[in-house]
């Protein structure tokens, strides 16, 4: 039952202050720019929050940090299988959303503990309001829902307001440069003494901050903090956040002036191609490679590969093994038969790891082999190891 729906003055904070003071039960739908904010009460303390978009992608940054500390690594076939499962689904087609069940489905089969599973959810609430307090225009409704489900994590709203407010005046505090935690930070080439640096290209590769953060295991707002510095001194670049996050609210009202230098993309650029018969996985390539350094060319039909291969002079090739018509074998060897491509770095990409699978791979033509589900550093290691040297 919706029981408000407005586009007034009326600010993100005081909306949620309002639900709390009345105890409310149910979720909050809030929409601006194409983006929806769900936040999830139970007699008025929030116990969940998300938006719209890439849900799962949360999950998983925010998984991975918390059994990072532990050196646990969730697999990362289940993120894909979960993604397929809900793929066209949106958030309110489930009481609470989909990500909070998949999370609690986790705790209830012993694949992660309940505690884990309540800080996932508070890294994601608090990262959900903080966005949803910088909003100044949106649209709002309340739907009422008296349902019990069990609650892994809740909170006082006060509190988490606070902790937000805190961390927004940390954002706003470094200027007009940094405007978004979703922007994507790179080592520039033209920098007079980048070369002192070069060991940050290996993590500053089609990263935005959170996924730096991750990587770091410090909060994404330190981590702007710490390269501020290098930015402000041109030897790092920003490029602007993606296009799905880039409708995200800024933490500086981009009427202001600023240096639009730091979003050009001045670092040399390596030609990569991707072969795979699953978009899910080519995307995911191409979301883990997307850079400052790489210019990704995705081919889903096996059969065309080795036409775009010769227009495109790749620098690198990353192909999947089992591929209706011409499977991963009989391509790379296709490849190596043309001479332009005989010293190509050619990566193989599967869900096969025995020792036979590797041997074939290898008298195939293949320079090296990575197995599936991969995570981001490691396709970015093998992608250093080859191409960026």
């Amino acid at each position: 039952m919706i029981s408000a729906q407005s586009k007034d003055t009326i600010s993100a904070l005081s909306l949620l202050e309002n639900a709390a003071n009345r105890k409310a039960n149910g979720f909050l739908r809030v929409t601006a720019n194409g983006v929806t904010w769900f936040i999830y009460l139970s007699d008025g303390k929030i116990f969940h929050a998300n938006f719209s978009v890439e849900p799962i992608d949360r999950i998983e940054i925010y998984m991975r940090q918390v059994l990072k500390t532990r050196n646990q690594h969730p697999e990362g076939q289940m993120f894909e299988k979960l993604r397929q499962r809900i793929a066209g689904a949106k958030l309110d087609d489930f009481y609470p959303s989909y990500d909070y069940q998949a999370l609690y489905s986790l705790v209830r089969k012993n694949q992660l503990p309940a505690a884990d599973a309540a800080s996932i959810i508070r890294e994601i609430t608090k990262e959900t309001i903080r966005s949803l307090l910088m909003l100044s225009e949106f649209t709002y409704s309340f739907i009422e829902d008296n349902r019990q489900f069990p609650i892994l994590w809740s909170t006082n709203f006060l509190s988490l307001s606070k902790e937000c407010q805190d961390e927004i005046s940390d954002w706003k505090a470094l200027g007009a440069r940094i405007y978004s935690p979703y922007q994507r930070p790179f080592v520039q080439k033209n920098s007079e003494d980048h070369g002192k640096y070069d060991y940050l290209q290996k993590f500053l590769v089609g990263v935005d901050f959170n996924n730096l953060a991750l990587q770091l295991n410090r909060p994404a707002i330190r981590v702007a903090q710490s390269l501020d510095p290098l930015i402000e001194a041109g030897v790092v670049g920003l490029r602007p956040p993606k296009s799905q996050y880039a409708k995200l609210p800024r933490s500086v009202d981009m009427e202001v002036d600023r240096d639009l230098s730091f979003d050009m993309i001045t670092a040399t650029q390596y030609k990569i191609v991707c072969v795979d018969d699953s978009p899910t996985i080519l995307q995911r390539m191409n979301d883990f490679l997307d850079g400052a350094h790489f210019k990704i060319f995705t081919v889903l039909d096996s059969g065309a590969a080795l036409t775009k291969i010769i227009t495109i002079k790749p620098d690198a090739i990353l192909m999947d093994i089992d591929m209706p018509n011409i499977d991963g074998y009989k391509l790379c060897a296709m490849v190596r038969r043309n001479n332009a491509f005989k010293n190509t770095p050619i990566i193989m990409v599967t869900s096969n790891s025995g020792l036979i699978d590797r041997a074939r791979a290898k008298f195939s033509g293949a320079t090296d082999y990575m197995t599936k589900p991969f995570t981001q550093s490691a396709i970015n290691d093998m992608v250093f190891k080859y191409v960026v040297r």
